[in-house]
């Protein structure tokens, strides 16, 4: 599971700045101990959490996959509304995934699909 972080910006008050870093590297580790039960039950292996400060998701994700030859599929959620299906769904969908010197295989899963919907794709 992978999260981006966004660079904290206060070049004047260091202080602030860790404390804005830390909070979101803690933030981000309890949304990804939310899905941990899920990714063991369905795998039965403890997922591998990357967390990662970058002002661009795109290229994080993309130095994660290249850094990575264990990623062997790149499954992302479909955003729902009116403003489409997320940045890096568009960008994939327009430029496909060639990462690292090789293709990698996309699902990309419905945001709006129910668990037992999701169940019944399994």
């Amino acid at each position: 599971m992978l999260q981006v972080l966004a660079p904290a910006v206060f070049e004047h008050w260091s202080g602030v700045r860790d404390e804005i870093d830390r909070q979101a590297r803690e933030s981000a580790l309890e949304a990804a101990a939310v899905f941990t039960p899920l990714v063991q039950a369905e795998t039965g292996r403890d997922p591998e959490v990357i967390l990662v400060r970058a002002d661009d998701t795109r290229d994080a994700l993309r130095k994660a996959i290249s850094a990575d030859k264990d990623i062997k599929i790149l499954v992302l959620a479909a955003a729902t509304g009116g403003r489409g299906p997320g940045p890096l769904v568009t960008s994939i969908a327009r430029e496909g995934v060639r990462w690292g010197g090789r293709n990698l295989p996309v699902t990309i899963v419905p945001g709006d699909l129910s668990d037992a919907e999701i169940d019944d794709l399994a």
